[in-house]
C-alpha cells in the first residue's frame, strides 16, 4: 500500500491489488488443507461477514464516492484473504511468517518516512493518514515482541529494533497507536508475572516507575502529548460539537462519532446505511472512526452480530486451549493481542485495514494449529487404544 500510494502512484482503483490477490488465491487453493482451514471457525464467520457487507453495499448503494463495486469488494476482501493466508502459512512455518511480516512492516514504515509529507499540524502523515502510520508501528512492535517472546531475538535486539517504530508513534501523534503501545507494555508484565503475588506487584510498580519518566517527557514535550492532554478540552480540527453526554464529551471528536453513530443506528437498526456511507449520511466532514459504530450504523444489527460472533469464537477457542495447555502464557499473549486490537478499533476503522488483520491472522493461525494438534493426538490415542484392545488376549 505505501509503495503503490507514495512511490508508484498508480492503480487508484485497486486493479493491481486485485490481480495479486487473485493470483494468491489460485496458488493457495491447490494447497492441501487451505479450503478446510478457510471454512473452519472462526474464519468462516468473517467470510460470511464479507459477503454480507458486499450485498449490503449493493442494497444500500454508495453515497460517499464513485468507488466501483469491484474495487469496494477488493477493499474488504483483501484483508480477509490476508488473514486466512497468514493463518494457513503460520501453521506451516510460523517463524518465517513472523519474519516476513516484520520485514514488510519495516519496509512500509521506511517508505512512509522517506516519501510521506508532514502535515500542517506538525504530525508525520499527510498523503497517508497519521493514525495509519502510527498504528502500523504498533503492529510492528507487537510482532517484534512476539519474536522476543518465542526466544528468537534477545532483549537488547528487541530494544534496538523498537526504537524506530516508537519514535514514529510519537511523531505521528496517534493516540490510538500510543494506547496500543501502552497495552503491549502492560501485556508484558501480565504474561511474565511471578507465581508470587508480592514479586509480581513489586515488578509491576518498578515498571510503572520506570515508565513514568519517558511518559512524562512525551506528555509535555511532543505533539502526541499535547493531543492527549487536550482530548477532554476540544475535538480535533476545531470541531466544537458537543453531544450533551458528559462522558462522550470527554473524548472530543471520538465521542461525537459514537453519539452520531448511535443516532444513525437508531434510524436504520437492521441493515444500516451501508459501509462507507456515514460521512454523507450525516452531512459531516469526517468518516466514522470507531469500528464498533461502523458495524452498528453502517451494517446494522446483522453486521454487528457477525462481527461480534467472530471475536467470541476467537476468545472461546483461546479459553479452551488455555485449560488444556501447559503453556498458558503462550495462550495469554494471543488473548491480549486480540484485546489490543479490539481496544485500538474503538477509535479507528478496521474492516479495510490490512495491517490490523495480520495480527488476527497470527492469532487464528495459533488456534487452528493447536486445534489440529489436539485432533491429531486424539486420533493417535484412539488408534493406540484400539490396537491395545485387539492384542489383549481373552480371559477364559
Amino acid at each position: 500500500m505505501p509503495l503503490n500510494r507514495l512511490v508508484l502512484r498508480v492503480d487508484g482503483a485497486g486493479r493491481f491489488i486485485s490481480l495479486l490477490t487473485l493470483s494468491l488465491i489460485l496458488t493457495l487453493i491447490l494447497k492441501k488443507d487451505f479450503i478446510r482451514i478457510s471454512l473452519s471457525k472462526p474464519l468462516i464467520i468473517f467470510g460470511v461477514w464479507v459477503v454480507y457487507a458486499f450485498i449490503n453495499r449493493l442494497i444500500n448503494g454508495n453515497f460517499h464516492d464513485e468507488l466501483p463495486n469491484y474495487t469496494f469488494f477488493t477493499l474488504i476482501f483483501v484483508p480477509y484473504i490476508l488473514m486466512v493466508t497468514i493463518n494457513y502459512l503460520s501453521i506451516k512455518n510460523f517463524k518465517r511468517v513472523i519474519n516476513v511480516l516484520i520485514f514488510g512492516l519495516y519496509l512500509s514504515l521506511f517508505i512512509l518516512i522517506m516519501f510521506n509529507e508532514k502535515s500542517s499540524v506538525d504530525r508525520l502523515g499527510w498523503t497517508v493518514n497519521s493514525n495509519t502510520v502510527g498504528m502500523m508501528s504498533t503492529i510492528l512492535l507487537m510482532f517484534l515482541y512476539l519474536k522476543y517472546f518465542i526466544k528468537k531475538i534477545s532483549l537488547l535486539f528487541l530494544i534496538l529494533l523498537s526504537i524506530i517504530p516508537i519514535i514514529t508513534i510519537i511523531t505521528t501523534g496517534s493516540r490510538t497507536a500510543f494506547g496500543g503501545l501502552l497495552l503491549l507494555i502492560f501485556t508484558h508484565f501480565i504474561i511474565n508475572r511471578s507465581r508470587s503475588t508480592l514479586v509480581t506487584i513489586v515488578r509491576f510498580l518498578i515498571g510503572i516507575f520506570l515508565l513514568l519518566i519517558p511518559l512524562n517527557f512525551v506528555l509535555h514535550n511532543t505533539t502526541l502529548g499535547e493531543r492527549i492532554l487536550s482530548t477532554t478540552n476540544q475535538a480535533e480540527d476545531g470541531n466544537k460539537m458537543e453531544t450533551g453526554n458528559v462522558i462522550l464529551d470527554k473524548f472530543g471528536d471520538r465521542g461525537v462519532f459514537y453519539y452520531m453513530g448511535w443516532q444513525v443506528f437508531i434510524e436504520k437498526p437492521i441493515i444500516g446505511i451501508g459501509l462507507n456511507n456515514y460521512m454523507t449520511y450525516v452531512d459531516g466532514d469526517q468518516e466514522q472512526h470507531s469500528e464498533y459504530m461502523i458495524q452498528l450504523a453502517e451494517l446494522g444489527i446483522i453486521g454487528f452480530l457477525l462481527f461480534f460472533s467472530f471475536y467470541i469464537s476467537v476468545f472461546r477457542n483461546l479459553f479452551r486451549l488455555k485449560r488444556s495447555s501447559i503453556k498458558q502464557n503462550r495462550n495469554e499473549i494471543y488473548f491480549f493481542y486480540t484485546v489490543i486490537i479490539l481496544a485500538m478499533i474503538t477509535a479507528t476503522r478496521m474492516y479495510s485495514t490490512w495491517y490490523l488483520f495480520t495480527v488476527v491472522g497470527i492469532v487464528t493461525g495459533y488456534i487452528t494449529k493447536e486445534n489440529y494438534s489436539e485432533k491429531r493426538l486424539l486420533n493417535i490415542f484412539k488408534v493406540v487404544k484400539k490396537n491395545t484392545n485387539t492384542n489383549t488376549p481373552d480371559r477364559e
